[in-house]
């Protein structure tokens, strides 16, 4: 049976609200969370990898004539605003 939730969604399998407590009680309590903050940064990099990635592979795309200046732009579009969320 799935533990109780309250209509937030699950973070991850196997999650159960007390880990979640446990995992967040640093930030509650006012201390710093170095390991978690470490992980986020490591997850914020490898995300800017591939957006980098994704960026040039669609500029390539482009520059070949595979696809066209509306396609372009909208994966553009959507690469921009995973830029801002990883800020």
């Amino acid at each position: 049976m799935d533990a109780p939730w309250h209509g937030a969604h699950r973070p991850f399998p196997g999650a159960t609200p007390e880990s979640e407590r446990d995992r967040c009680r640093p930030r509650t309590r006012g201390e710093r969370n170095q390991e978690g903050e470490e992980q986020a940064e490591a997850v914020r990099q490898l995300r800017r990898a591939v957006v980098e990635a994704e960026l040039r592979a669609i500029v390539a795309l482009h520059n070949r004539g595979d696809i066209g200046d509306a396609a372009l732009r909208a994966v553009l579009r959507d690469l921009d605003l995973e830029e801002q969320r990883l800020e």
